[in-house]
């Protein structure tokens, strides 16, 4: 992953004097219907998040994977995907949670992802991640990670730690319900046991009355560089 692209992307459309800045008229659906690509797609996200996965996944080599954890019903995914060039992509979900059906759930991503002409792009693994994270599954190095899966201090924990093998030996790894206090606990745990380099490039903030208007439940972002022997 080219960090240093994304970020001069990224402080293009968000100085950092107005990341902590709400946009009000965001929490308005009509506004939202304007400005987001897949309106449509039920999902747990905000417009700048939307925006932030974008941003990463156009920053993305062609050799370099983008790997998502807690897919839902696609909104990120999607997001992420809509007007950027290919890159290998995989999603991971079990619908262990949100949802009353697996198969029923797996059903609703699938048609989103067909709606908007992505399913050949997608390579979805229907599995708890403790069980894909590795090259039997993921073929192409990740420059590109969002963990939005269970938000409990282990999972998280171990949502940072498995991944590092099969990340790029540079990445941008996205935590999202950073203003968890499990996602931020889990995570610094993960890097601390860890040999290799991360650095926090941005805390992106929310406030529960102003999830459209900012950054959802919260963002973590960091730069990871794989320490070689």
């Amino acid at each position: 992953m080219d960090t240093a692209r994304f970020r001069r992307l990224f402080e293009r459309y968000f100085p950092k004097d107005e990341i902590a800045r709400p946009t009000p008229m965001f929490e308005q659906a009509f506004v939202r219907n304007f400005f987001d690509p897949c309106f449509l797609v039920d999902g747990f996200t905000s417009l700048k998040v939307q925006q932030l996965l974008s941003l990463a996944y156009a920053s993305l080599p062609a050799e370099e994977a983008y790997l998502e954890v807690g897919t839902y019903q696609g909104k990120t995914l999607i997001s992420a995907l809509l007007n950027n060039e290919r890159r290998p992509t995989y999603a991971c979900d079990n619908f262990s949670e949100f949802t009353a059906s697996t198969e029923g759930s797996a059903e609703v991503l699938r048609l989103n992802l067909r709606m908007f002409g992505l399913t050949d792009r997608v390579t979805f693994l229907n599995a708890d991640f403790r069980n894909v994270m590795d090259r039997d599954h993921i073929r192409e190095p990740v420059g590109l990670y969002l963990y939005d899966g269970a938000h409990s201090e282990e999972m998280q924990y171990l949502g940072v730690k498995l991944v590092e093998p099969v990340l790029a030996d540079e990445a941008l790894v996205v935590v999202d319900d950073w203003n968890n206090p499990n996602a931020g606990a889990g995570t610094r745990r993960a890097i601390a046991e860890s040999r290799h380099h991360y650095e926090l490039l941005y805390e992106l903030p929310t406030h529960d009355d102003q999830r459209h208007a900012m950054w959802w439940d919260g963002l973590g972002v960091y730069c990871f560089e794989r320490v070689c022997d």
